[in-house]
C-alpha cells in the first residue's frame, strides 16, 4: 500500500480536494476534472505533465507553479541537478503562473534565491 505525502495529508485534513491524473497517461489532453465542482486556484509542484487549457480555464483565480530554480534558468525537468552539475553558487525557488503554451514561462510572481554550500570531494 502506498503512503500518501504529507501534501496530500494536510488537504485532507482540510477537506481540500485531491484529483489524481489516471495513473497510465501520457498527457493531459484528454482528462477532464470533474465537473461537479467549482474550482479557485491550482497549485502545482513537481508536476511531469503540462497542463492544457482547458484545464487551466477551469480554475477561477488561474494556476501557479512552484519550480526549484530561479526561472528563466533550467526551465523544465532536473533542474537543481543542472545547477549543480554547471557549479552554479546560487539557485533558489520561482512562483510563477501556468502558461498555456510552454512549461516553466509563466509570468513570475516571486523568487527567493539560496545560495549553494560547497560540496565535499574527497581527495
Amino acid at each position: 500500500m502506498l503512503t500518501p505525502s504529507e501534501t496530500k495529508g494536510v488537504a485532507e485534513l482540510f477537506n481540500v480536494p485531491v484529483h489524481h491524473t489516471p495513473s497510465k497517461a501520457k498527457t493531459l489532453k484528454q482528462w477532464q476534472l470533474p465537473t461537479d465542482k467549482q474550482y479557485d486556484l491550482a497549485v502545482v509542484v513537481s508536476f511531469g505533465y503540462f497542463i492544457p487549457p482547458h484545464i487551466i480555464s477551469r480554475f477561477r483565480l488561474g494556476a501557479i507553479n512552484v519550480h526549484p530554480s530561479l526561472l528563466p534558468n533550467y526551465r523544465g525537468a532536473a533542474p537543481i541537478q543542472h545547477a549543480i552539475l554547471n557549479g552554479d553558487r546560487k539557485t533558489g525557488v520561482t512562483v510563477q503562473e501556468l502558461d498555456e503554451r510552454e512549461f516553466d514561462a509563466g509570468r513570475i510572481l516571486n523568487q527567493k534565491e539560496v545560495v549553494m554550500g560547497m560540496i565535499y570531494r574527497p581527495l
